[in-house]
Order: structure tokens, then C-alpha cells, then sequence
């Protein structure tokens, strides 16, 4: 009996000891990484696609975006009440054509309180994001399990004895967020372009107890774990994946594929690309099917609007090589072209158009960007046009900014100090002549291949702008040289006939349908534009002064 006694003792003993050693925990240590999501390289992707599809540059600004449910205060900050900097940080990780303008007046204007800045220069976005977390539901589903265990073996108050517990909790909280585009030149929402996305996190706990008792001294070994998947963490990515699906959207790209090669297309994103080839004319749809054709690696193929031999057989030996129908240039036809378009570093499948589509260069763009209700049936068209400042310095690059109320035509024309008159648009690197109402215009944009630098002579200048609703008639013009601009041959008498209204007359039936001017569509002839209607030619200038530094 002694001697189970003084077993009994020396373990106490031997535990006590244990448990009055200072505890030392041994920390990992990780050093810093790049915060990363699932849809982190596919936002770099997709600014690779807008190159590819040769977008204009398009400028994107966000308004304070945050908890809209109120339970980041009410719950200690589970989730972020403030998103904005994480949309600020997925919009510039783009690239490409995207551009982020931030937004932060009180600094603007604090800097030019301090002589630091002016207003001049400055970029005006395109187009803003708003939005906010507009749903957190805690604990949508919890539950637990557990088994327990006990027993004594053999007779007597000091038998051994087994003591065993384990607990298992799990639950399930949800998160959605709502992101949208509004069109800064209206103020309006573009219809459909939204992103309205959930996700779902868990939380698990796990709790183990093992009991022992020997001689009538008890021992035992307790765990407790708790993993949670991080509410912030969840929210940047559903930050990210709402980013790449809104400007998808807008700008009717297969934004899908830069998750993966093999999702399923975005229906609001297929049926704009239908919509747009059905509205464009028959010129229009040729250029539009010319200008997917370049992304499929014929590089050398004009965007004409002409249904030539060399698109021609471009189209059957596309529609040969992914097998899709090429009988009739419809919706259908214009869909599979789109659908298959090789992105994203995927070579072309048809033998010498000496492509792989990750090559693109810079150029005019391709696809069309979703409309904000521009068309004002029975509302004369209006246009503006203005610089970026009033006065220029030798060297200093001018740039020009118009928009409309409407969809319109239009030409650019600059009449020199010394008289001389050039079209600045078109000219040799931009063949782009139609405007979509309600947005506003770059000229030159970061994606053109010219620029507008101020030289010799100096003095008082105008830069004037013809719109109209139809398509302007041509004037004689003769090149430049490498700058791409045209001289305009009888100079400001020959634009005079621009202001004399254009007949519109009935568009005869050519070959079968096909796509848009890669910037806009060219839209379909409006109801007021009845066969052999005037169209009314809208002229307006801005003028500036150059000088010498």
C-alpha cells in the first residue's frame, strides 16, 4: 500500500512541477507576400483582353463604397465598413486600357490653395462605380455534434479510470455586394451593367478532452481549436470578381475568360453583341465582322465596311476552321465569331493569317460599349467641344474633348494663325468619325498614334467641330506626311458646304450582314431620318491662343 502511495505521490509531484514551468510557445515566422485572390491574375488578364480587343482608353472613377447593413459597428468590425481603397486597388491593377482616376477633391483643392496644382490638365472619368456590402447574414445555418465517453475498469476506488469528450460547432454567414456604373457625362446608370455577387464563409470549432485517473490521481490532455474564414478577406474578393464583371460588361468583352477559357458566357454581354450587329447597318456590320477578323490574326484586313474578296475569304476560312456555319452573316454567325475569338495568348486556328492574338497592337477599338439611353427621339442634336486650357506654349500637347446629346458624325477641323485649315478627324491613325451620345471624347486619346503638339506659327487659333446625325459628306484633302493630319484643299470655303443639310438616301441591299466600328456601332437609321430627309449639320468651336515659350 506504501508503495502505491509513493507511485502516487512522485506523479503529483512530477505535475506540479511541470505545471509551474513558465510556458514558451514557439510562433511561426512568415515574412511579407502580395495579397492575393482567386481573381487577382484574372483582373490583369483582363486588361491584357482590352488590348487585344484594341479598346479606347476608358477612364473609371469610384464614389465611397461602403457597409450599407450597418454591421461592421454592430458587430466589431467583423466586416470592413470602408471597401473603397480595395475597388481603388482591383481597378488599377488592370491595366491596359483602363485608367483610374481618383477622386479626392478636398486634396485638389488644397493643393491649388497652395499654388501646387490647377484644375487644367485634369482628366474627367467616363465612367463612375457606386455601390456598397448590401448584405451580411450571420449564422445562416449552424449546427454541432459531439461524442462522449466514460468508464472505470475493475473493482475499488483506486481502479483505473477513462474519461473522453469531443465537440464539433460549425455555422455559416453570408456576404453579398452590389457594384454599378453610371455614365458621367448623363449621370445615368447604364441598364444591366451591375454585379451583384455572394459569398458564403464558415466558421468551425473543435473542442477534444481525454481524461485519465490512476490510483486515484487524475491526469488529462484538453484541445480547443476555432477556424474562421476571414470576413475581409472574402469581401476583397468579391471586390475583385464585382470589378472585372461590371467593366466586362460595359465594355461587352468576354470578360469570362479571363477566369477561364471554358465559363460560360455572360448572357447580358452576348445579348448586347447581338443587339449591337442587329441595329448597325450594312456597313457597319461589315467592319464589325473586319475588326473581330484582326483579332483572329488578319492583321493586314482594313476596316473598310466593304465586303471585299479578301474578307471574304477570311470569313470561310474562320467559320471552316472552328466550325461554324458561314452561309448567312446574321446574329448567329456574328455570335460564334465572337464567342471564338482567340485570346489571351490561344493561337489561331486558321493556317497563315499569322496571328496569335496576345500580339495586338494598339488601335482603333473594336467593340462597342454598353449605351446609357443616349437617343433623345424629336431633341435637336447639341454638341460641345472644348481644350484643356485656353493657352498653349511651344512643345505643350493640346487635347480635345467633345460630346452630344445624341449619337452623331462628326468632323474636327483646326484653322491655323497663319489660315491654314487641317482635319485633326479622321485623319491617317484615327478613321473614327461616330460619337455615342451621352459620353465624352478624347482627342488624341493614350491609345492613338499621334498627338497634337503646339509649333509655329503662333497667335489666335480655332478648333471647330461638325456634327451631324447622318454621315458627313468627304472634302477634298491631301496628306501631311507621317502625322497622319490632312490638309483641307480650299480651306474654310470648302467646309461651308458641310452647313448645307445632307439628303440620306435609301440603303440598297448589299451582301449578307456583318459587326461595328471596333470604338462604336454605327447606329441604324433613326425614324426621324426618313429616305431623302435633311440632316442638320451642327458646327462648334473653341478658340485658343499659342505662343512661343
Amino acid at each position: 500500500m506504501n508503495t502505491r502511495a509513493s507511485i502516487a505521490a512522485i506523479l503529483a509531484m512530477a505535475l506540479l512541477l511541470v505545471s509551474c514551468k513558465q510556458p514558451s510557445p514557439t510562433l511561426p515566422v512568415e515574412p511579407p507576400k502580395a495579397q492575393e485572390t482567386t481573381y487577382t491574375g484574372a483582373l490583369k488578364r483582363f486588361g491584357r483582353l482590352t488590348r487585344e480587343f484594341r479598346v479606347g482608353t476608358l477612364r473609371v472613377q469610384t464614389t465611397q463604397v461602403q457597409d450599407e447593413t450597418g454591421s461592421s459597428q454592430a458587430s466589431g468590425a467583423e466586416i470592413p465598413f470602408d471597401i473603397t481603397k480595395m475597388i481603388m486597388s482591383a481597378i488599377n491593377s488592370i491595366g491596359g486600357s483602363i485608367v483610374f482616376i481618383p477622386y479626392d477633391p478636398i486634396y485638389i483643392k488644397n493643393q491649388a490653395a497652395l499654388n501646387m496644382t490647377t484644375l487644367e490638365g485634369k482628366v474627367k472619368p467616363d465612367v463612375v462605380l457606386n455601390g456598397g456590402i448590401t448584405e451580411f447574414d450571420r449564422a445562416l445555418e449552424s449546427g454541432s455534434s459531439g461524442l462522449d465517453f466514460g468508464g472505470q475498469f475493475g473493482a475499488g476506488k483506486n481502479s483505473p479510470g477513462v474519461d473522453f469528450g469531443k465537440q464539433d460547432r460549425d455555422s455559416v454567414s453570408s456576404i453579398t455586394i452590389d457594384l454599378n456604373v453610371t455614365d458621367v457625362e448623363t449621370m445615368v446608370m447604364v441598364p444591366r451593367v451591375q454585379a451583384v455577387n455572394t459569398m458564403r464563409v464558415f466558421k468551425a470549432a473543435s473542442d477534444l478532452d481525454i481524461g485519465f485517473s490512476i490510483f486515484g490521481a487524475t491526469f488529462g490532455y484538453k484541445s480547443s481549436v476555432k477556424k474562421i474564414q476571414g470576413r475581409h478577406a472574402a469581401v476583397r474578393v468579391l471586390v475583385d470578381l464585382s470589378v472585372l464583371e461590371t467593366l466586362g460588361k460595359y465594355l461587352n468583352l468576354p470578360y469570362w475568360k479571363c477566369v477561364d477559357q471554358g465559363a460560360k458566357p455572360d448572357p447580358v454581354v452576348m445579348e448586347n453583341v447581338r443587339e449591337q450587329f442587329a441595329l448597325a447597318d450594312q456597313q457597319g456590320r461589315v467592319r464589325m465582322i473586319q475588326n473581330l477578323l484582326y483579332v483572329y490574326g488578319y492583321r493586314s484586313l482594313r476596316s473598310t465596311g466593304t465586303l471585299d474578296a479578301e474578307t471574304g475569304a477570311a470569313i470561310q476560312a474562320v467559320s471552316a476552321a472552328y466550325g461554324f456555319p458561314a452561309a448567312s452573316l446574321d446574329e448567329d454567325f456574328y455570335e460564334n465569331l465572337f464567342l471564338n475569338a482567340p485570346v489571351l495568348g490561344e493561337k489561331s486556328r486558321v493556317a497563315g493569317s499569322g496571328a496569335v492574338a496576345a500580339q495586338a497592337t494598339a488601335g482603333p477599338a473594336l467593340v462597342s460599349r454598353a449605351p446609357a439611353q443616349s437617343t433623345q427621339p424629336g431633341v435637336p442634336l447639341s454638341v460641345q467641344i472644348k481644350t484643356d486650357k485656353a493657352v498653349y506654349k511651344q512643345g505643350e500637347k493640346i487635347r480635345i474633348t467633345l460630346s452630344g446629346n445624341k449619337d452623331f458624325y462628326g468632323k474636327i477641323v483646326y484653322v491655323t494663325a497663319d489660315g491654314q485649315t487641317v482635319q485633326l478627324l479622321p485623319n491617317g491613325h484615327r478613321s473614327l468619325d461616330f460619337f455615342k451620345g451621352g459620353r465624352s471624347y478624347t482627342v488624341p486619346e493614350d491609345s492613338d498614334g499621334f498627338s497634337l503638339d503646339v509649333a509655329p506659327p503662333y497667335g489666335a487659333e480655332r478648333i471647330v467641330l461638325y456634327a451631324s446625325e447622318s454621315r458627313l459628306p468627304a472634302v477634298k484633302t491631301r496628306s501631311l506626311g507621317e502625322t497622319g493630319m490632312l490638309s483641307v484643299e480650299g480651306g474654310a470655303q470648302a467646309l461651308k458646304g458641310l452647313s448645307r443639310g445632307i439628303k440620306i438616301s435609301e440603303a440598297k441591299p448589299a451582301a449578307p450582314p456583318v459587326p461595328t466600328e471596333a470604338r462604336e456601332a454605327a447606329p441604324p437609321m433613326k425614324p426621324q431620318q426618313a429616305p431623302g430627309a435633311s440632316a442638320e449639320v451642327v458646327e462648334q468651336s473653341v478658340l485658343i491662343t499659342t505662343k512661343a515659350k
